[in-house]
């Protein structure tokens, strides 16, 4: 990040109505350029946030309107919202597309739990999936988002899998 540790989530954004997907993007464009302008660079979205509208907005007000080296992206993998391996890939093509970009400078799985962690995540091969994006330039660094409610075990074995796999993993608290 170029100063400090603020990140500028968009999982709630300002509304015109109450359709999760009605931004007022008037408010977002002067947020994004405050953001910017106060010397700030790190966004962070996800393919669930407003009901799958989240990265459209961002593309909207952040892809389309400033050059690539000028922010850093972080979107998340919804390990909750898989069910099957082959939506894997799918899920992470359509978050390029709908963010307009061409990789994610931060790439998460959302929302690990051990019950997704020893079913969804193992049975999908998602970790092997990310260091093939991560080895095809479609990602820069790995992390993992692992909220309070996680236990020591889980974190430890994620960690040991990182090391497997050479990611870098990054421990994130859930608001």
């Amino acid at each position: 990040m170029a100063k400090g540790n603020l990140g500028f989530g968009w999982m709630r954004l300002p509304l015109r109505s109450e359709k999760s997907t009605d931004f007022d993007y008037e408010q977002i464009n002067r947020m994004v350029d405050l953001y910017l302008d106060s010397g700030f660079n790190y966004f962070d979205t996800s393919y669930v946030y407003h009901d799958g509208g989240s990265e459209l907005a961002i593309r909207k007000c952040l892809v389309d309107r400033y050059p690539r080296e000028r922010y850093l992206l972080a979107s998340k993998l919804p390990t909750f919202a898989i069910t099957a391996e082959d939506q894997v890939g799918q899920v992470f093509a359509e978050q390029l597309e709908k963010c307009g970009v061409e990789y994610f400078d931060y790439y998460l799985l959302h929302n690990v739990n051990s019950m997704r962690y020893n079913g969804i995540i193992a049975d999908c091969h998602m970790f092997e999936h990310m260091k093939a994006w991560k080895e095809a330039g479609k990602i820069r660094q790995l992390a993992e988002l692992i909220t309070k409610r996680q236990t020591y075990y889980l974190y430890s074995k994620a960690l040991a899998i990182g090391k497997k796999y050479n990611h870098r993993l990054k421990k994130a608290s859930s608001r």
